[in-house]
């Protein structure tokens, strides 16, 4: 049996404490590997008429017209959180914007774009 495996199983530490380290460790790799990866799973591009979020680069999966844009708010980690709107968040450490619809069923939309200022300012340009 390793050495590590060993210690674990002999030691007299409780299970609550071993939770305490190993959940904030588990919390860590998840952000680590969401802000990594998954920006090349989906994405948030501005198009030709409306903003897209984007699967592997290429295949629009939703969209939103210029035209159904009421405003574009940039907001905190914490306020991003709290948001309680359609979230498509893949860089958990990067800079929020939720997107406010007219109409539709959902009205405030959470991204984070690649180039934050880039796309806020296109953006602002677009909406008029």
């Amino acid at each position: 049996m390793p050495q590590l495996l060993t210690l674990v199983a002999n030691s007299t530490t409780s299970a609550a404490a071993l939770f305490f380290f190993a959940i904030p460790l588990l919390a860590g790799i998840m952000f680590l590997c969401a802000q990594l990866l998954l920006h090349y799973i989906y994405d948030v591009r501005l198009g030709a008429a409306a903003v897209e979020i984007v699967m592997f680069k290429w295949l629009v999966v939703f969209s939103i017209p210029y035209e159904d844009l009421a405003g574009v708010q940039r907001v905190s980690f914490v306020e991003a959180i709290f948001s309680f709107g359609l979230g498509f968040v893949n860089r958990p450490f990067g800079k929020f914007f939720i997107l406010h619809r007219s109409r539709g069923l959902s009205r405030r939309i959470l991204v984070t774009p690649s180039d934050s200022d880039t796309f806020y300012n296109k953006l602002m340009e677009r909406m008029g």
